[in-house]
This record gives structure tokens, C-alpha cells and sequence, in this order.
């Protein structure tokens, strides 16, 4: 089975892979190349809906996928703040931890089946490997899980979405964009060990 598919089992078959949760319309499971301490992917398990492009499916009013899928996130992201608090020795502080987790998806996913990231902001894992996985999670190509809201405007126009310049834009995005720190902003260019090195110090900070 190619790699754009590797989300299929858990949603077919949560009952026999490693799950976290799963009901009968979504499933939660643990990133297998987390991008930070905490990673985790929220999948709907609907046959039509895993197929689509999430932007276009939580911009869908008629779907309104955003109200179905909010209380699984909220849970996700109590337990993502939980480990994190754990990870860092401070298991009693897990409400102080859940500002440190972000959820959103890529505008163009590397995989098939519709995901959602619940992540934590550190990006501190030796699975983040290369510029554009950082920078994946850290500027315009990552779409915060709030900018679905019914209250918000769609984040893109879909004509836009589904032509070529979006594609190449998002390309560039990713590939040139400066590496910025999530937390104190400091702009590394594109030197990656740079940014390695202190994001290990912000870490340890949290």
C-alpha cells in the first residue's frame, strides 16, 4: 500500500491497530513521525468524507463539519495538553499546557485520507528532519482548526484551491519561507541546525 494511504487501517479498522479513541464517526491516533513532543491525528471515518480535501470539506456548509468534529478536538487537546505536562514532569499543570497545543490542517496533505493535527507548538521531535517540516506547521500552509468556524470566512476561495497556482504557491511557501521561532520570533533565515539547536532551549523552557 503506497504511504498516501496509511491512514486507511485506523479508520477501517480502529478496533485492530493502536488507537487512542475511536467512536463510529472519528478516531484519534498518535502521529507515527510526530513533528513535536505531542502529535496527534484526528480522522473521520466516513467512507465519502475521508476522501476530501479538508478545505473543502470544512468549508462545506451543508457538511458542517466543524460542529461534528469540535468535541473530539476538544478532547484530543485536553489529552495532548496531559502528556505534554507529563513529559515535562508537570503532570498537575496539564490546564497551563493547553496553550501549547495548536490544531489546524495542511493546505496541501501529503496523505489521501482527510486528517486533522492536534500538535504541540514546541516542534521538538528528531522526526522533524528538514526545513519544510517546520515550516509546514509554522506559516499560511497550516490552517488553524478555528478559522473553520461558522462565524469565519472560508480561508480559501475553492477555484483558488483547485488550480495549479495554488499548488505552486503552497510549494514555495513551504520550501522558501524563513524559519521563524514559534515562540520569541527570531528569524533563523533557512539555517536549519540554527533553529534546531533553539528550539531545543525554548523547549526546555516551557
Amino acid at each position: 500500500m503506497s504511504y498516501k494511504f496509511a491512514l486507511e487501517p485506523y479508520i477501517k479498522h480502529p478496533e485492530t491497530n493502536p488507537v487512542l479513541y475511536y467512536d463510529d464517526d472519528f478516531v484519534v491516533i498518535n502521529d507515527a513521525y510526530p513533528k513535536g513532543a505531542v502529535h496527534y491525528l484526528v480522522l473521520p471515518r466516513d467512507e465519502e468524507l475521508t476522501k476530501r480535501h479538508p478545505l473543502e470539506a470544512f468549508n462545506d456548509e451543508q457538511l458542517d463539519l466543524y460542529s461534528k468534529i469540535k468535541p473530539v478536538i476538544d478532547k484530543t487537546i485536553e489529552q495532548a495538553a496531559k502528556k505534554l505536562a507529563e513529559i515535562k514532569g508537570r503532570a498537575k499543570d496539564d490546564g497551563y499546557y493547553q496553550q501549547y497545543i495548536k490544531v489546524g490542517v495542511h493546505s496541501k496533505p501529503s496523505l489521501v485520507n482527510l486528517h486533522v493535527h492536534v500538535i504541540s507548538r514546541d516542534m521538538y521531535s528528531d522526526r522533524m528532519k528538514r526545513p519544510n517540516h517546520y515550516t509546514s506547521f509554522n506559516t499560511r500552509f497550516f490552517v488553524p482548526f478555528d478559522s473553520f468556524a461558522p462565524s469565519e470566512e472560508p480561508f480559501h476561495p475553492l477555484g483558488y484551491l483547485n488550480g495549479d497556482k495554488f499548488d505552486k504557491d503552497m510549494d514555495q511557501l513551504v520550501r522558501r519561507s524563513d524559519l521563524v521561532c514559534w515562540k520569541c520570533n527570531r528569524n533563523f533565515k533557512r539555517s536549519f541546525s540554527l533553529l534546531k539547536k533553539h528550539l531545543e532551549e525554548e523547549f526546555k523552557a516551557l
